[in-house]
């Protein structure tokens, strides 16, 4: 249940005939090489004559980031867990925290605030009752917090926040690497990435003809992935895809 970012690079690279050769056995091995190979390899294997390898692999990782940052905003979406973060334990009025506790950047909304001892959620409370609770007027239970000016104010020892979590650096990384190298999105997601990363690099100015076609469908399993719609349609293969260039 997860997508080699490589590979989406090149099912754009097939679809826009960005790749080396002409037959089909040589299209077949620089497909395998640059799925499985470095980014040095993949470069090796795509003619740049239309999207230098920089640019696409950009497109790739801005397009992972989007289709994350929906996700991550929706606080029910089911697709949350793939990216679960919690922060580290903070006390009373500390900062609201912008990573994990393995340094891992939250996106999104975040999905609750636990406490520290017990995992139990705490409910949202007014200033006005967490400071009487330290004023000590209380005396039950009470598993309160309040977001105020970037800080978080509770009534427990501690308290740490769940949320989603995803790393630029590593997503990039995994482009290094010389074998498959799996982001967290599931596989459903995967003709989405690659139809989206072809409507971003139109915009940006690159390949023109393949915007319509390949924008509808982004576009559509878009619309399906913000409504927690999980079936998502497939790309046709790249023989049945129309090709506005005629090739």
């Amino acid at each position: 249940m997860a997508i080699d970012p490589k590979r989406v690079a090149m099912q754009v690279a097939v679809r826009t005939l960005q790749m080396r050769g002409s037959k089909q056995v040589d299209l077949a091995a620089n497909y395998d090489a640059g799925t499985t190979g470095t980014l040095t390899q993949l470069a090796a294997v795509l003619d740049g004559a239309d999207v230098p390898v920089g640019a696409l692999v950009d497109a790739v990782l801005a397009v992972e980031a989007e289709l994350v940052e929906i996700i991550a905003n929706d606080k029910v979406h089911p697709y949350r867990s793939l990216f679960y973060g919690r922060s580290d334990d903070l006390p009373h009025a500390s900062n609201i925290p912008a990573e994990s506790d393995e340094l891992l950047r939250f996106v999104g909304i975040f999905s609750g605030i636990c406490d520290s001892d017990d995992n139990m959620p705490l409910s949202e409370g007014t200033l006005q009752e967490i400071n009487r609770f330290h004023r000590r007027g209380y005396a039950g239970e009470v598993r309160k917090y309040n977001i105020s000016s970037n800080r978080i104010y509770h009534t427990r020892d501690s308290v740490y926040f769940e949320g989603c979590v995803w790393s630029r650096s590593i997503a990039r990384g995994r482009f290094a690497e010389d074998s498959l190298a799996a982001a967290e999105l599931p596989d459903s997601l995967e003709g989405a990435w690659v139809a989206r990363t072809i409507e971003f690099l139109v915009q940006e100015g690159w390949l023109q003809a393949e915007g319509s076609y390949y924008g509808a469908f982004a576009q559509g399993c878009i619309a399906r992935l913000r409504s927690r719609n999980l079936e998502m349609p497939q790309l046709p293969s790249v023989d049945s895809t129309p090709n506005p260039q005629g090739n």
